[in-house]
């Protein structure tokens, strides 16, 4: 008969063997998991996976969530522009060598009272020495040496438009500034019934730079062209070779870049007889998947620039995971 010790000592030998089975068996999961999320990550990009490239960190830190993206050609850096619930939003300035420069955003309202940019910050470009950044139905004007070398900007001039500015971009003497809407998701809704027979929500005015640049205060900047676009758009770029290329996004969802000629016969008149085109399959080029919760996209030198919000997001294990957290570019043309 086995004494009390002997049956203690193979009663934990049993229990060992079953904690490390369970142990075998969970490493084995994990490995399998990480093995097939691997797989179908470039499986399912393999677009961006083959044709993209990396040109630094997305840097964003301490809660913020980036939004707006754009290429410092003449210093080789990016300007990043952030919102935080109940903080000022700011625009990072990231370089090369990944160094960062924070700064957070101010602006004096129409009754000379200063206060905190607290909305949220949508796309963000440059037009010389200014810094244009959008936030609800307005464009902010910041001094570019602000912004780049300075903890704080103050916004100098504001331009009102007559859609919510959720992106920017230039192209020549064009200004670009659309909407992030949907049927469901829908801060202005602009429904258009497209050649497609399908509903669009959101739109992309176009401005002429000079023109909007020197919008007097208190007046609605005049669109010259309205594109009804395909709803969940975050980014919107043209490019010199002439096309136009959509980013759209939600989630944790791939993001596609959508390619188009630019249509030259307008399909209406809006509400203030500006000319309507709609952006549906007669234009379409190509759709490219890329990686998710990609946001404002900025096109130079023949790439088009995007990042993911997804690792600053709700989601930020999940980009974190999947190493998303660079700043990417592909080629601008298909």
């Amino acid at each position: 008969m086995p004494d009390e010790v002997t049956t203690k000592k193979t009663h934990l030998k049993k229990v060992a063997k079953v904690f490390l089975w369970i142990f075998v068996g969970v490493a084995i999961l994990i490995t399998v998991f990480l093995g097939f999320g691997n797989i179908l990550k470039f499986a399912n990009y393999h677009d961006f996976y083959f044709s993209s490239k990396v040109h630094g960190l997305n840097l964003i830190k301490n809660g913020y969530v980036n939004q707006g993206l754009h290429y410092l050609n003449d210093s080789n850096e990016f300007l990043i522009s952030a919102y935080k619930t109940n903080k000022p939003s700011v625009i990072y300035t990231v370089s090369s060598e990944n160094k960062v420069n924070e700064c957070s955003l101010m602006y004096t309202d129409f009754n000379y009272s200063s206060k905190e940019l607290s909305c949220h910050a949508g796309g963000v470009t440059r037009v010389g020495n200014e810094v244009l950044l959008t936030g609800d139905n307005k464009v902010f004007f910041f001094n570019l040496n602000d912004v780049k070398n300075n903890r704080l900007a103050i916004a100098h001039k504001i331009v009102e438009t007559e859609l919510r500015c959720d992106y920017i971009s230039v192209c020549d003497n064009e200004l670009f500034i659309g909407e992030f809407s949907s049927n469901t998701f829908s801060q202005r809704n602009h429904p258009y019934l497209n050649t497609d027979n399908y509903t669009t929500h959101a739109i992309v005015e176009s401005f002429d730079l000079g023109e909007f640049c020197n919008t007097p205060d208190e007046e609605i900047a005049k669109a010259k062209a309205v594109y009804a676009i395909r709803d969940l758009a975050q980014g919107f770029a043209k490019t010199p070779e002439g096309q136009f290329i959509i980013d759209t996004s939600f989630g944790i969802m791939p993001s596609y870049l959508c390619n188009y000629t630019v249509p030259t016969i307008p399909d209406g008149l809006d509400a203030n007889s500006v000319p309507v085109y709609y952006l549906d399959s007669r234009y379409l080029l190509k759709e490219r998947i890329i990686i998710p919760g990609c946001e404002d996209i900025e096109v130079y030198d023949g790439r088009v620039y995007f990042a993911s919000e997804t690792p600053a997001f709700k989601f930020g294990y999940y980009g974190r995971f999947f190493n998303f957290n660079g700043i990417y570019s592909m080629p601008a043309n298909v």
